[in-house]
């Protein structure tokens, strides 16, 4: 026999079992994900992640203006009333 013969069907061989497990690995994870309802869980999961970090800047944009608004003594000299008041 030539070369070409024996590794065509080494090749095929080969190929065909793990294209086959290949398929079978793809209809199980398909599968698993619909059946499942792992879809619903990550769009929940995506929902309470971006609540939390909506939560954390809140907190953090209301401890920067405490800090920043809290010190008004400076500010308060520089203000200049009229005679009117």
């Amino acid at each position: 026999m030539n070369k070409m013969g024996n590794s065509k069907t080494v090749y095929r061989t080969i190929l065909r079992p793990l294209l086959i497990v290949l398929l079978v690995e793809i209809v199980l994870m398909t599968g698993s994900y619909w059946l499942l309802g792992i879809n619903g869980q990550l769009n929940k999961n995506a929902r309470d992640i971006l609540i939390q970090q909506t939560e954390n800047r809140k907190s953090y944009l209301q401890n920067e203006m405490i800090q920043k608004w809290s010190n008004l003594s400076t500010i308060s000299q520089t203000i200049v009333v009229p005679n009117n008041f």
